[in-house]
């Protein structure tokens, strides 16, 4: 019964129409107390049931709406969900997708074909908000993963010609190198004051 509401995306609130459900798909189903080839429905009318009007439960429907209640230039179709049968007569139990009402219809045009769709919460689903069924997208088959080729290693080239420097670049060397022994040259001998050798001319005071 719950496998049928989180198949379908359906809230747990749901569980009397499922449970009805159930007990109609049984009732038109083999069982194994009963002889081979019987159903509960053979044994009651003496012939077999027909299963051309079974649908999955909680499928995305259209319901004809009665001539009494179409409007002039209006819809003709009203969008519903699939919740059973009628125990009272050959029809579909549905339930409107807008105003959430329960009705029969004789006249369905079923679609099958699951998006992973949530069904929508309503005013009568308020106390049931947290007991949601998970929505999973049922598969036909699963895809294996994309097995990517291995990426080609690339050895590093090295040129075997050596570099020699050009005119302008020996000079603009030679230039660095003699700024540098300039620099260290006149910067022997000289001894930095630190922090605590300034003498009190080095010391500025804010307050006059």
């Amino acid at each position: 019964m719950y496998a049928m509401l989180n198949y379908a995306c359906l809230p747990h609130n749901l569980w009397g129409e499922a449970a009805l459900t159930v007990a109609y798909l049984f009732n038109h189903t083999e069982s194994c107390s009963l002889p081979a080839g019987k159903t509960p429905y053979k044994m009651l009318h003496n012939v077999q049931p027909d299963l051309t009007h079974i649908h999955v439960f909680g499928t995305h429907c259209f319901a004809c709406i009665p001539t009494k209640l179409q409007a002039k230039l209006g819809l003709k179709l009203c969008e519903a969900y699939f919740m059973g049968y009628a125990p009272d007569g050959k029809a579909w139990h549905c339930r409107d997708k807008e105003t959430g009402t329960f009705f029969n219809s004789c006249d369905v045009i079923f679609d099958e074909t699951f998006s992973g769709h949530v069904f929508p919460i309503t005013a009568d689903d308020s106390d049931d908000k947290d007991t949601m069924a998970p929505c999973s997208i049922p598969t036909s088959s699963a895809v294996p993963p994309l097995a990517l080729p291995p990426a080609p290693t690339v050895e590093a080239r090295h040129s075997g010609c050596s570099r020699l420097p050009t005119e302008c670049g020996q000079l603009f060397q030679d230039q660095i190198a003699s700024d540098c022994d300039v620099r260290n040259h006149n910067s022997v001998g000289v001894k930095r004051p630190y922090s605590h050798e300034l003498s009190i001319d080095h010391l500025h005071y804010g307050v006059m």
